[in-house]
């Protein structure tokens, strides 16, 4: 198949595989170089999931709420009623954080009067512990 193109009022030919070589070539050295930054970047990515301390990936692992449940909880030696972080935190959004933190066996839920005593378990609580 020929190709013609105008340059300058003259008519050349140019031959589709004279322009398909130079880009498949082109072409396959663009992916090689975006394959090598992908392996590149993955490596590093493994690295860092390597090095990080089980505190950090602990508390990457939970919401923006339940973070705060915890930091809260922390701050009461661990151990708090849930209508007092009800005070600070919108109660629906810590009834919620409650019950996800007590499924994913974080928090034990005791009942106390018309509110809850929320406790961290004593696994995470040592986790906490450990890194400063």
């Amino acid at each position: 198949m020929i190709l013609q193109m105008g340059l300058g009022g003259r008519m050349s030919q140019i031959t589709l595989t004279r322009l398909a070589v130079p880009i498949i070539a082109m072409l396959f050295f663009v992916s090689l170089v975006v394959w090598y930054f992908y392996k590149k970047l993955e490596e590093k990515i493994d690295s860092q999931k390597v090095n990080e301390k089980p505190k950090q990936f602990a508390i990457k692992l939970l919401g923006g709420t339940e973070k705060e449940v915890i930091r809260l909880l922390v701050s009461m030696d661990y151990v708090g009623l849930q209508s007092d972080i009800s005070r600070k935190i919108n109660k629906l959004k810590v009834h919620r954080a409650v019950k996800s933190l007590s499924q994913k066996g974080i928090v034990e839920v005791l009942p106390k009067g018309r509110t809850k005593l929320l406790k961290i378990k004593k696994e995470f609580r040592e986790l906490l512990r450990a890194d400063p």
